[in-house]
């Protein structure tokens, strides 16, 4: 199978790096010459992302959208400005299936009740609504012999993203809002895996990835302080928290379809221990 992946940071660099080894043809796309030479290591092709997308996917056959913008100011030429020249140049491709890491938080504020896949979007921030505009983009791509797939990720965690070091930072700080507000988290271990699933299965559609376990913000962070036996976290609620939406996304529909999450993964297991 070839397989592009546009977008090589910190889900795309493992989702490259796990196909690499069963024995896909792996093409990541960079937009620094100087990251090229690294990105040779551990894939078959580096493509320098310019104004040619045509070429890059003209022997493809699945392609995954893995973007990450570098400030908040770059949401809208990483996301929508990407998802426009793909769903141009995917015209005359035979590409079978894009894979796009999208984000719960286009669900907004939902008074902290469920939310599923036919939950109705209500994104209130710029970035979010700018993430429910991308995947407009992308499904318009769809055809008889294309899909379309759009995972709606938690909050990633994993190695170099460690909740427990994050909790450690804020020992002696105030955090900002309540703490009251749900947590929807995803592993990047699993992001990969159910990737893998969704491209060896052809899955098409809307899925949310995200932990079993949800749980209020300054609760786990309470957890996490007692088992290390440090102060608890303080809050202000005058602040605003970066967190918004509160919400709990339920993960049932890409359990449905097949895929299985792993519990060693899974929740406080993998935080803690």
């Amino acid at each position: 199978m070839k397989i592009c992946i546009i977008g090589c940071g910190y889900v795309g660099r493992s989702a490259a790096i796990k196909w690499k080894n069963e024995g896909h043809e792996i093409t990541v796309t960079t937009r620094c010459l100087k990251k090229a030479s690294e990105l040779r290591q551990w894939t078959d092709h580096v493509y320098i992302l310019g104004e040619d997308w045509q070429k890059l996917l003209e022997k493809q056959d699945v392609v995954i959208l893995a973007v990450a913008p570098d400030s908040p100011a770059d949401y809208r030429p990483t996301y929508l400005g990407t998802a426009e020249k793909l769903a141009k140049a995917l015209k005359n491709t035979h590409v079978s299936q894009v894979i796009y890491t999208g984000s719960s938080s286009v669900y907004g504020e939902q008074g902290g009740l469920w939310v599923d896949e036919e939950t109705k979007p209500h994104p209130t921030q710029t970035n979010s609504k700018i993430l429910l505009s991308t995947e407009e983009i992308l499904f318009q791509a769809a055809t008889s012999y294309r899909q379309i797939c759009v995972f709606r990720l938690g909050e990633i965690y994993g190695p170099g993203r460690s909740i427990v070091e994050r909790v450690k930072r804020m020992l002696g700080t105030v955090c900002a809002g309540t703490g009251d507000n749900y947590t929807n988290l995803i592993y990047l271990d699993e992001i990969v895996s159910a990737m893998a699933y969704a491209q060896q299965n052809k899955l098409a559609g809307i899925y949310n990835l995200c932990d079993d376990f949800h749980i209020p913000r300054k609760e786990l962070y309470k957890k996490i302080s007692k088992f290390y036996g440090w102060p608890d976290v303080q809050w202000n609620p005058s602040l605003q928290s970066s967190f918004q939406g509160n919400k709990k996304v339920s993960n049932e529909k890409i359990k449905t379809a097949g895929w299985q999450i792993n519990k060693e993964n899974s929740g406080l297991r993998s935080i803690l221990f």
